[in-house]
C-alpha cells in the first residue's frame, strides 16, 4: 500500500515534554533492531518516521521494497516477511503533550528538573 494515511492518535499515560517524548524515542529505535528484522529496513522506517514529506518518505519506504497493510508506519513487513510493529509515539506526538516553557525539554511532568538540570553546588575560592 501507498503511505497515505495520517498518523495514529494517542494519548500518553502521563502528560510528557516535547524532550521526554524524543528521549522516549530515542531508545525505541536503539533497542529495536536488537529483537528482530533486518537493520537496514529499520533505519529505512526510521527515516521515514522522521520525514516531514509524505512523497520523500514514500520513496524511503518504496525503495526498501516494504508492504505497508495499514497505509501508516505502525506495522510494515518486509520482502522477507518480518514484520515490523511502530509504537504510536514514533509516528506522532500524544494529544496530552505539555510544553515545558522554558525551553528545558527534559524537566518530569511537574515541572521538577531531573538530576541533569540540577545546579552544582556553588563552589568558594580563596
Amino acid at each position: 500500500k501507498i503511505l497515505c494515511r495520517k498518523p495514529p492518535t494517542w494519548t500518553a499515560d502521563a502528560p510528557m515534554t516535547m524532550g521526554q517524548l524524543l528521549s522516549k524515542r530515542d531508545e525505541f529505535w536503539d533497542t529495536a533492531p536488537a529483537f528482530n528484522g533486518r537493520s537496514e529496513i529499520w533505519q529505512a522506517i526510521r527515516a521515514a518516521a522522521e520525514c516531514e514529506d509524505m512523497e520523500t518518505a514514500q520513496a524511503i519506504m518504496a525503495a526498501v521494497n516494504v508492504t505497508l497493510p495499514h497505509g501508516n508506519l505502525s506495522v510494515v513487513y518486509d520482502e522477507l516477511g518480518n514484520k515490523y510493529e511502530i509504537p504510536s509515539y514514533c509516528l506522532s506526538e500524544p494529544s496530552n503533550m505539555i510544553d515545558s516553557g522554558d525551553g528545558a525539554q527534559d524537566a518530569e511532568p511537574n515541572g521538577a528538573p531531573d538530576a541533569a538540570q540540577e545546579a552544582a553546588p556553588a563552589m568558594k575560592v580563596r
